[in-house]
């Protein structure tokens, strides 16, 4: 019976397996596949592809993914995978191979021996090994100059020629996030390529292609020309990967194909038919009978053999099944079949971007990500494309240093995850260290080259150089050492080298140390105010130092001081700066004092004590009288003496005999002593108008409750309670329930104000109820926060105004603020104090309304308040969210809210009255008349002013305190006191000390002189000692003795913006740091001060003041200079963001410089940082970017032309990226701005353009990467984040007009001019260095539509040459026309022997370029033909280009 069962079995496996006409025994031996076979006609092809994905530098660098090192992070080894392919190829003539990224194949070429060099070659030759794309990496097609990308292919394809004589045939692009116009034509076509292969696009856009079966397309990229440079566009309908569970990676558990009969996993079977169901699946969204399966991944193939045996295997059983052919392929094998089928395809005409791979997921961010690195690319591009010109001028050196390890540096920052931003830290550190190796390298190479130049030397006399050249790679930042330090006696010598080939103005700004400069240049003319003319060539200027200036004020740029000189009668800027701080600006008398005037004079103390602060405060000694200034006179000591005893009408109190009482016990003598210093001795309304006498005595006469059972015994607190209950019970704000399990109900409070009425009576009292919103739970019952609350110094500014422009303040009340906004979230909140429902004993209020308190109570009402607003044409503030204005014909309307407190000044008289009777048809609204209560504030006008106090705050303040008997002083804290951390015995109550400290915070709303000392006790609110508590108990005798002063704004007749700035050199014991003060006036009057010690230790006092003034200027919005060169408008947004407007005399635009960061994360929020330019423009949602800094593209809002797009991220999903620049246009302008480096840009609303010019992360995006974005630079062991600065260019033009303009300026961006720096004396350099040279015709110039962008000398002597046309068909009247270049004049002096036009990457004749021809859905006929450049004629030597024709030629001298 056992044998039996064996014959049965035995019979079984043998016909199946015959079914397969297997080799070999039947007991598992040697299997001979049949792998050999081509395209089968009438079937289901299926090319396998197998490629190996290998990123020069992302999770590591590309030495460690070389050689495999820090495999903690990745296994990953490229050169086991070139290795491992190789000798797996040798095993099969049939099999197949595609390998991208030379950068790391020439690694390993240079490491072989010539035996394997000549297998390697014959695989070549064989087809089995085919190189595509070719080009030194995948480059990214978002944020590469399309000048980078030519140099990197360029780079790549010189090395497949030199070494295999191949040229590659098909783009393969898989991983960039997103496809560019340019790729497709420029990068695709006009290199030879006929196809382009790439996994990643729009995930709706894939779903509607897959559908419709449109993802393989013709690509036509470029409007200029159309079909003459279209191109087979395969989208994958996945991803680059194989179909799952067929990727055979060695380290992967995935399932073999097992063909052994004896082994009880037998699946041949099983495996075909997967194989086939995934081929059937894949054919359903693809036309025509071939698909391609990508047999690869990330760094895979490392142990090729795992690969190759299974697709043998697969290979073999699937065509023998019959049912479809399998086949190895590659790229250019799928494109020639894909051809013949003679089908007709979809046309695609725009590009890919942007991109995202499922919803709320738009690959945008990286537009914008480390633009430091991104600028440094930018920057080193545009030097290696001169560096290249001046090493081809004076002859490449055969030994030495040159431009190619630059070129390297720049082709593997190309990279979609280098210059992206999307590596890990360490592997972007190690791009920027490569790419200033690359950068030094040259830098001795430009050095040479221009000794040779000035010189007036031949190629054959410069072995030996004589000048050192040095180049400032730090001018970003203000620092170039060959400009700042001593020549010895010999004058500074600058070489300016226009690389453009085309005549320019340029304004040089580089940093000096002398306080001024005589400027003469090469004609020996003296160039006044640092303005130079540059043609093309090079120009050097010798600088010689002068005079010195007399007289210093506060500085205009950073890092130097405006100095006015007397004798030439102007302003110069130095950095040079001697300071004389004991000597006063203004004479010791300037310091003003109190008249004394009568008439309503807004002053409550009898005597007005003009004390020093103990500290260093800012004067304000100024021209004009100050009302405030005795709080900041420095420097000069009052002594106190105590006052006389006044009744509290100021008369003095008789002296009274108290020697009969000494025989009384002393309890009772006690009790019966008198005051030694009653308040009254220092308050007195004697000079206060009647009127205001009134309002005053009103709020004193009304006692504020401090816990709920006072409220509830005074009858008019007790029915304003009542009245609160019942607007919120008419509201419906909460309704009664048991707690449910699992949740928690938050505390609540009562809070009494007093509000007035226009006569200054009391007009209610007013009691709202309050929750403790600081127990709610982030994410439980509350998500978002927003606080409408106006700055304190809008307010100021408010009323600085109000006085200047002698406007009426009027004042609103909004009752029940927060009940007007609906509550999402789930809140329980217990009953509130005083007030029990009967009968609902242990129930919570759950909340339906917002309410005060509550996190998400200011969101809601704010939400509801600013669309009320916005519907009478208020516009709301950028600065401030809380102020709202409205400009007309009429006038001005100008809106602040505070919580529910509502101010409305300006001079549309008649428009703020309808404003306020539009409010009261929206809210429940009190019209409280003129200001005169706000905030705690006491504001009262006079003919001199408006006056703000704290008054009734500061006396309340005294009496919680028990300081009302207490005796005055007369500063805030004593003369240089220093407080410590543990200088006494611990305080015994720290929560008091935090309520006192935090009560004296606020009253520095208008006492600025306490400013300081409330900024040191604030130091130790953690814990504070004995020693602090006394402080604290000073500053409250000091208000004692101040308890009515405040702040006086008046109308001084201008609105000019002054910043006043002083500090202590290192005068913390404890750290050595400096502390900050400065003032802020508008207009004469203080609206802005503070006092605060400063982040780091100051090394001299000159650098505390300057940190001091820095810190100053961040309270001051705009500056304006103005110079005989440029104006300057800086603007300062916040401490880590600054920007500077230049408008040059003889430019048409606007360069806006900015500095951002380090970005703060310590909210832990990431952020990212926007600039948006707004102009009076409708433009119907329609905007224009570039294409890789060539074509510019239209762009619609929210609009996709290949698919109905649903709008999920309206921010994100319409930004596109930037490397030229970004314009939008109406019936009569274009509004153009161009950048500096790749960044992403976009015109969110109607009129707008926005660009993102940094952004810090603090989480991971989980894209791969495995950390966030957070960048930062770290000297000395400290660290903190990355700031950058850049430029950005900003132009108005007629329509029509604007291209020019962008053009022009764009190409300059690009190739700006290239310094060098050097000493010599004078004359020495005049008497043996040219001062002025060109290499070409000194009469001829480039066209300017016509750029030069490749000169560069080859290893074999011959030379690179690539013009580009600058200007689209059709895009300006003028330029956009054929263009001619005149060889012999562009290089006088040599003599062309020899001349061949080239692809795009040299590495074929242009006359041997094939081009596919393709069938075009919808299209009948021939398309119309571009313009083109004819063939050079030999004898002129004349080069024609066409509207963006690129021409490359190779030349022979």
């Amino acid at each position: 019976m056992g044998k039996f069962e064996s014959v049965l079995t035995w019979v079984f496996i043998t016909s199946f397996v015959a079914g397969f006409d297997l080799c070999g025994t039947v007991n598992g031996g040697y299997v001979k596949y049949n792998t050999g076979g081509g395209v089968v006609q009438g079937k289901l092809n299926v090319h396998l592809v197998a490629h190996t994905h290998d990123d020069v530098g992302w999770l590591k660098t590309i030495d460690q993914y070389y050689v495999g090192s820090n495999n903690s992070i990745q296994g990953a080894c490229v050169e086991n995978v070139l290795d491992s392919v190789v000798e797996s190829l040798l095993r099969d003539p049939n099999r197949k191979f595609v390998f991208v990224e030379m950068a790391f194949f020439q690694r390993w070429w240079l490491e072989q021996s010539e035996e394997i060099q000549e297998q390697v070659r014959k695989l070549v030759d064989a087809g089995q090994l085919e190189f595509i794309n070719g080009g030194w990496c995948m480059h990214d097609e978002a944020t590469c100059h399309y000048i980078d990308m030519i140099d990197q292919t360029t780079l790549g394809h010189h090395a497949i020629k030199q070494q295999f004589n191949k040229t590659p045939r098909a783009g393969w692009q898989i991983d960039p996030f997103g496809h560019s116009a340019v790729q497709a034509y420029l990068l695709g076509a006009e290199l030879g390529f006929n196809s382009v292969h790439f996994a990643r696009i729009d995930y709706q856009d894939r779903a509607k292609r897959k559908v419709d079966k449109s993802l393989e397309v013709i690509w036509r990229g470029s409007k200029t020309f159309g079909s003459s440079s279209q191109i087979f566009a395969n989208a994958f309908p996945v991803h680059y990967s194989p179909p799952p569970g067929f990727n055979f990676e060695v380290s992967n558990d995935f399932v073999p194909v097992q063909d052994n009969p004896l082994l009880f996993d037998y699946n041949v079977e099983q495996r075909v038919n997967d194989f086939i169901n995934a081929a059937i699946t894949q054919a359903n969204v693809t036309r025509t009978n071939h698909i391609m399966w990508t047999m690869g991944d990330d760094f895979q193939y490392q142990y090729a053999e795992s690969w190759f045996k299974q697709m043998d295997k697969l290979i073999h059983y699937v065509n023998k099944d019959g049912r479809v052919n399998a086949l190895y392929s590659t790229p250019s094998i799928y494109t020639d079949v894909k051809n013949a089928a003679n089908e007709s395809w979809p046309l695609k005409t725009d590009d890919y971007f942007p991109y995202a791979d499922r919803e709320n997921a738009y690959w945008t961010g990286f537009f914008t990500s480390r633009p430091g690195l991104k600028r440094y690319v930018r920057q080193l591009s545009g030097y290696y494309l001169a560096t290249r010109q001046l090493e081809f001028f004076v002859g490449k050196k055969s030994t030495g240093p040159s431009t190619y390890s630059l070129g390297d540096a720049l082709g593997i920052a190309q990279h979609h995850d280098a210059v992206t931003g999307t590596a890990k830290q360490h592997t972007t550190n190690d791009y920027a260290k490569r790419l200033a190796i690359g950068a030094s390298e040259a830098e001795a190479t430009r050095s040479s080259a221009l000794s040779c130049l000035v010189s007036n030397k031949s190629r054959d006399q410069c072995a030996a150089t004589v000048l050192t050249f040095s180049q400032c790679q730090l001018l970003n930042i203000s620092y170039c050492p060959p400009t700042e330090e001593a020549g010895d006696g010999k004058s500074l010598v600058m070489v300016a080298y226009n690389p453009l080939g085309w005549n320019r103005t340029e304004i040089v700004r580089i940093p000096v140390s002398k306080t001024l400069l005589l400027i003469v240049s090469s004609a020996n003319d003296f160039i006044p105010r640092f303005k130079t003319r540059v043609t093309r060539g090079y120009k050097p200027s010798t600088y010689k130092p002068s005079i010195s200036p007399v007289f210093c004020r506060c500085g205009i740029c950073l890092g130097c001081y405006s100095c006015f000189s007397p004798t030439l009668n102007r302003y110069l800027v130095s950095a040079d700066v001697t300071f004389f701080e004991s000597t006063p600006f203004f004479p010791q008398s300037s310091v003003y004092e109190s008249q004394g005037e009568e008439d309503d004079l807004l002053i409550y103390t009898v005597q007005p004590m003009s004390s020093p602060l103990s500290q260093p405060v800012p004067s304000v000694s100024r021209p004009t009288r100050h009302p405030v200034v005795h709080f900041y006179s420095r420097r000069l000591e009052i002594p106190y003496s105590d006052p006389p005893p006044t009744t509290s009408l100021g008369d003095p109190v008789p002296h009274t005999n108290h020697d009969s009482d000494l025989d009384l016990p002393i309890a009772l003598r006690k009790g019966k002593r008198l005051c030694t210093y009653p308040i009254s001795s220092f308050v007195s309304y004697n000079q206060l108008s009647s009127c205001s006498r009134c309002f005053v005595t009103s709020l004193d006469s009304v006692p504020i409750p401090n816990i709920v059972g006072e409220a509830l015994s005074h009858p008019g607190w007790c029915a304003a309670m009542k009245e609160e209950m019942e607007a919120l019970d008419a509201n419906g704000t909460w309704e009664l329930l048991p707690l449910p399990t699992g949740k928690k109900a938050i505390g609540c409070k009562w809070v009494f104000t007093v509000k007035v009425n226009p006569d200054s009576s009391v007009a209610r009292l007013k009691a709202c109820l309050v929750a403790k919103g600081y127990a709610q739970t982030y994410g439980v019952d509350y998500y978002g926060t927003f606080s409408p609350v106006a700055k304190l110094i809008s307010v100021r500014l408010f009323i600085s105004l109000a006085a200047t422009y002698d406007w009426p303040l009027h004042q609103l009340d909004i009752k029940n603020a927060f009940l007007h906004g609906d509550l999402q979230e789930e809140v329980y909140m217990e009953k509130p104090p005083g007030f029990v429902a009967q009968g609902e004993l242990g129930k919570v209020c759950r909340l339906r309304k917002s309410l005060y308190g509550l996190k998400q109570s200011p969101r809601a009402w704010f939400g509801r308040f600013s669309e009320v607003v916005q519907e009478f044409s208020m516009q709301k503030s950028k600065c401030d969210h809380s102020v709202f204005y409205r400009q007309s014909e009429a006038g001005l309307i100008l809106l602040v809210v505070y919580v529910d407190d509502i101010v409305i000044t300006g001079s549309d008289s008649a428009g703020i009255s309808s404003l306020k009777t539009f409010l009261q048809t929206q809210f429940r609204t009190k019209d409280l008349g003129l200001l005169k209560y706000f905030l705690g504030i006491e504001v009262m006008r006079s003919k001199k002013g408006i006056f703000l106090s704290q008054r009734k705050y500061v006396l309340d303040l005294l009496t919680e305190t028990g300081k009302l008997g207490a005796k005055p002083c007369s500063a805030p804290m004593t003369l240089n006191l220093q407080l410590l951390a543990g200088d006494s015995e611990l305080f015994e109550d720290p929560e008091r000390y935090r309520r006192l400290v935090g009560k004296l915070n606020y009253l520095t709303v208008t006492r600025p002189d306490i400013a300081y000392a409330v900024s040191v006790v604030s130091q130790f609110m953690f814990s504070p000692t004995v020693a602090h508590w006394e402080a604290l108990g000073q500053i409250l005798c000091y208000l004692k003795g101040t308890s009515g002063r405040g702040l006086l704004y008046g109308n001084n007749g201008h609105l000019n913006v002054e910043c006043f700035s002083d500090a202590d050199w290192a005068g913390s014991k404890v750290d050595r740091r400096s502390t900050t003060g400065y003032c802020v006036f508008v207009g004469g009057n203080l609206v802005s001060w503070r006092s605060k010690k400063q982040s780091v230790v100051s090394r001299s006092s000159a650098e505390s003041e300057y940190r001091a003034m820095a810190q100053s200027v961040c309270e001051v919005p705009l500056k304006v200079y103005r110079g005989s060169v440029v104006d300057e408008v800086h603007q300062q947004f916040n401490s880590w963001i600054y920007q500077v407007t230049r408008l040059y005399k003889d430019k048409e635009h606007a360069e806006i410089e900015y500095t951002i960061g380090p970005i703060p994360t310590e909210d832990s929020l990431g952020k990212e940082v926007i600039t948006r330019m707004t102009a009076n423009m409708v433009t119907d949602k329609v905007f224009y970017t570039d294409s890789n800094g060539r074509d510019f593209l239209k762009r619609i809002r929210d609009y996709r032309a290949d698919w109905n797009l649903s709008v999920n991220q309206p921010q994100a999903g319409n930004y596109y990226p930037l490397n030229l620049g970004i314009y939008i246009t109406d019936n009569k302008y274009e509004l153009s701005v161009l950048v500096d480096r790749a960044t992403g840009g976009a015109s969110i609303e109607d009129g707008q353009v926005e660009l993102m010019l940094h952004r810090r992360t603090i989480l991971d995006n989980l894209g791969g990467v495995g950390e966030a974005l957070d960048e930062s630079v770290c000297v000395e062991n400290v660290c903190e984040g990355l700031t950058v600065r850049g430029n950005y260019y900003l132009s108005i033009n007629q329509l029509g007009a604007g291209s020019v303009w962008r053009r022009t300026i764009g190409q300059e961006v690009y190739s700006p001019l290239l310094l060098a720096f050097t000493h010599e004396k004078e004359e020495t350099w005049k008497a043996s260095h040219l001062t002025k040279g060109t290499v070409m015709d000194s009469d001829y110039s480039l066209p300017l539509n016509v750029a030069l962008i490749t000169l560069q000398e080859l290893d074999d002597g011959s030379v690179l040459l690539r013009l580009a046309h600058l200007y689209e068909e059709g895009e300006d009247a003028n330029y956009s026309a054929l263009a001619k270049v005149e060889l012999k004049k562009m290089f006088t002096g040599k003599t062309i022997r020899e001349l061949k036009e080239m692809s795009l990457s040299a590495n074929q004749y242009k006359s041997e370029m094939k081009r596919m021809t393709w069938k075009v859905e919808g299209e009948n006929g021939d398309q119309p033909s571009p313009v083109r450049g004819g063939p050079v004629d030999s004898s002129t030597f004349v080069v024609e280009l066409g509207p963006m024709e690129i021409r490359t030629f190779l030349l022979k001298f």
